[in-house]
């Protein structure tokens, strides 16, 4: 079972898969399209008596799955959901305790998309996971890792800043700069930019107008899309990662007019 997280006991059991169920607040987003796929690829009596699963035993006697959901689902479409099969149970977890360990078993993997895992974190009440949804009520966006408006994409990039000594203040001060000059849209977010900015406050924090480098960037971009067809560009000639040319777009536009209280070049 790798590491001890927070059970109160632990045992194999044979049990039917029909008789685990699902909790969307502590298990990822169940894709019927994986349980088919699965199927299609061969899974017979014998697999799914091998497929290994893990389950969670709660107080009122339910179980509820913590690996293993789209594997006990093929079982059931190939017709072997009530025979029971061998699976690891789990008692005495809280539901923050499941969610964690439904993210322990994912990551082992990395095969969780990161707006489920981010879910999942502040479920677990993971501190990166806490931090990024604070930041993200605080400026009205949703960390759901795909485009729209108000929407997060780049969750992946965002729980790694936050995950940082100040993340929070980085992530803080990124969003209110970026949703300040190009406004609470999906593209003002994408990886790059909000690297790049994180990027640019780890290396200047305390010694920079926020007002004005919000109204400059406005002033000389307009649109996130303009700021990041300059990075590319500068990338083309220095082979820097573009998050770094996204920094350097940001310091010479705040640098430039100003006759004192210049930045230093990223």
């Amino acid at each position: 079972m790798g590491r001890r997280r927070g059970y109160e006991g632990v045992e194999d059991r044979w049990i039917c898969p029909c008789d685990v169920a699902r909790d969307p607040s502590v298990n990822r987003y169940y894709e019927e399209r994986r349980a088919i796929k699965i199927v299609k690829n061969g899974f017979d009596g014998k697999r799914a008596r091998s497929a290994g699963y893990v389950v969670s035993e709660r107080a009122d006697g339910s179980l509820i799955w913590l690996d293993g959901q789209h594997r006990g689902a093929a079982a059931e479409m190939a017709g072997f959901g009530h025979e029971p099969v061998r699976m690891t149970v789990l008692t005495g977890l809280s539901r923050r305790e499941e969610a964690d360990w439904v993210l322990l078993f994912q990551e082992d993997r990395k095969g969780t998309p990161p707006g489920e895992a981010h879910r999942l974190g502040v479920m677990a009440k993971r501190p990166a996971d806490l931090t990024l949804d604070a930041v993200c009520r605080k400026y009205g966006v949703t960390a759901v890792g795909y485009s729209g408006e108000g929407n997060l994409a780049a969750v992946g990039t965002a729980r790694k800043i936050a995950d940082k000594e100040n993340g929070e203040e980085l992530l803080d001060q990124s969003f209110e700069c970026l949703i300040g000059a190009f406004g609470n849209k999906s593209d003002s977010f994408e990886a790059p930019l909000l690297s790049g900015m994180a990027y640019f406050w780890s290396h200047n924090n305390g010694n920079v107008d926020k007002a004005a480098l919000t109204k400059k960037l406005t002033k000389r971009w307009g649109n996130p899309a303009a700021l990041f067809a300059r990075a590319k560009t500068m990338q083309e000639g220095t082979g820097r990662p573009v998050y770094r040319e996204v920094a350097s777009v940001i310091v010479g536009t705040y640098n430039k007019g100003r006759r004192s209280g210049q930045l230093e070049v990223l």
